[in-house]
C-alpha cells in the first residue's frame, strides 16, 4: 500500500511522526520483493515464515526501511512500540545472517520456517 506520495521528490508519507517518510522507490522495491518471495517460496510464504523475517528481507532488498538505526535504537532503549520496529529488527537479522560465509537466502528462510 502506498500512502501520500511526492513522485518528484521520490517520497512517501504515512503521517507517522517517527519514521513517517520513506523513498517511493524503496516502497516499490519492498512490495515487489513480497511478490518475489511468494514466487520463490510459494503463495503461503507470508504465513510460513515469521513476519520479521519476511518484512526484514523486503526492507533489506529495498535498501532500508522507515526507521533509521538511531530512531530504532532509541525506540528500543525506551521500550516504545512502533509499527516499523519489527521490520528494522528483521532487517538487522537478515543482514547478519546473509553476511555469514556461504549463507544463502534459502538456508536463512529454511532455518526459520514455521511448518
Amino acid at each position: 500500500m502506498v500512502n501520500r506520495t511526492d513522485q518528484a521528490r521520490n517520497t512517501v508519507y504515512d503521517g507517522v511522526e517517527i519514521g513517517g517518510v520513506r523513498s517511493l522507490d524503496g516502497v516499490i522495491a519492498h512490495e515487489m520483493t513480497h511478490g518475489s518471495l511468494r514466487a520463490h517460496f510459494g503463495l503461503l510464504a507470508d504465513g510460513r515464515y515469521p513476519g520479521t523475517l519476511v518484512e526484514g528481507y523486503c526492507d533489506y532488498v529495498a535498501g532500508g526501511g522507515s526507521l533509521s538505526d538511531a530512531q530504532a535504537l532509541n525506540l528500543i532503549a525506551h521500550s516504545q512500540h512502533h509499527p516499523a520496529l519489527p521490520y528494522w529488527v528483521g532487517r538487522q537479522q537478515i543482514t547478519m545472517a546473509l553476511a555469514k560465509p556461504g549463507a544463502t537466502l534459502d538456508q536463512v528462510f529454511a532455518s526459520q520456517a514455521k511448518f
